[in-house]
């Protein structure tokens, strides 16, 4: 017989999000965000409380992926077709269960002509234009870090142990280091007093050995209050319900 014992559990992200109908409920719909409502696919805010006591109970650490650079697609449509069943409409940038508006997006700030990054070596493009048309969040804004920072304090405050931060590259390191300042300590149900997240961060290069410019990842690969950062990359598989994650490894060529 073999038995596998398991410490640590990453969960896909557990906010609501919009539902897709073409193609049919793709697993990337669960990194367009439309509130920070917790109902997803995986299941209600109270089958995810739940889900993390009992695996807090007996020994294993639970670690959300969590998306706070963007919001759905700019084409996602107007409607109720959430997880949640939240009313919104994306080409208004309206998402009134936040609530954020058109004020609260980097529209402004990007300076191309699609709204879109259109040169992956170009920081500005890829920290203030959208992302592939998702809806790019202003996250220097004191207003829309607080919303991302009560989000993860009530995921924090259920019993998480950190996060895995979905698209970081696409954020500039000062508003984040602003938001994971906010952070509560870890809950003393199962953390000892004076406990901090642990966050590892998500940075895709277009090559596992990267050689490319580097203005932007130095930036990244540095020590934080918060996360210790290596000079190493994940590759990761995140499954669509709470399940775990796979990883491969591969180191960075700086």
């Amino acid at each position: 017989s073999f038995f596998f014992f398991f410490f640590k559990y990453q969960i896909s992200p557990p906010n609501e999000h919009i539902v897709l109908n073409d193609p049919w409920r793709p697993w990337w719909q669960r990194y367009q965000p439309i509130g920070y409502k917790l109902c997803s696919r995986s299941g209600s805010e109270n089958e995810l409380r739940d889900m993390i006591s009992r695996c807090n109970k007996v020994g294993v650490n639970i670690y959300v992926d969590v998306v706070i650079n963007h919001m759905c697609r700019a084409g996602g449509g107007e409607g109720t077709h959430s997880s949640c069943g939240s009313w919104f409409n994306a080409s208004k940038k309206d998402f009134p269960s936040v609530p954020y508006s058109h004020l609260d997006f980097n529209d402004y700030k990007c300076r191309t002509a699609s709204g879109n990054i259109e040169n992956y070596g170009d920081k500005y493009q890829v920290r203030d234009c959208r992302l592939v048309g998702l809806l790019d969040l202003a996250l220097e804004k004191d207003y829309v870090r607080s919303k991302v920072a009560d989000y993860m304090n009530s995921l924090i405050d259920m019993g998480v142990a950190g996060f895995r931060v979905d698209a970081t590259k696409h954020m500039w390191p000062g508003d984040l280091e602003a938001v994971y300042g906010r952070l509560h300590n870890l809950n003393t149900s199962w953390f000892p007093g004076g406990s901090r997240s642990f966050i590892f961060q998500e940075v895709v290069f277009p090559k596992c050995f990267y050689k490319g410019p580097s203005n932007i990842v130095i930036e990244y690969l540095k020590k934080t209050e918060e996360n210790v950062w290596s000079q190493y990359y994940y590759y990761t598989s995140v499954s669509v319900r709470y399940h775990c994650i796979v990883k491969a490894p591969c180191q960075i060529q700086m």
